[in-house]
């Protein structure tokens, strides 16, 4: 069996319909909303922690305690990398 062969049978399996392409547009539009909620709940995590939305944290960083240490950069560029993936994902919504 090949590959795409295997793929389309599990798809079809997983979703219980008997259309491939059917079966495969449920589990994108599934995944597009389950990685969005996600994304919005890191995100609302961030806004929780520090008060703020991530722009707002974007112009003042530089204001916060400890703004160059390890532990601020990264929460920054965590926070910049969800922002960015709900831009991308929300135009599948």
């Amino acid at each position: 069996m090949k590959n795409f062969d295997i793929l389309q049978k599990k798809v079809i399996e997983i979703t219980m319909l008997d259309n491939f392409t059917e079966a495969l547009n449920l589990i994108v539009d599934n995944y597009v909303k389950v990685k969005f909620s996600y994304l919005t709940s890191e995100n609302i995590r961030f806004e929780t922690k520090w008060k703020m939305n991530f722009y707002e944290f974007e112009k003042n960083w530089q204001n916060i305690p400890n703004s160059t240490s390890y532990e601020v950069e990264k929460e920054y560029y965590e926070w910049e990398g969800i922002v960015t993936e709900m831009e991308h994902f929300k135009k599948f919504c």
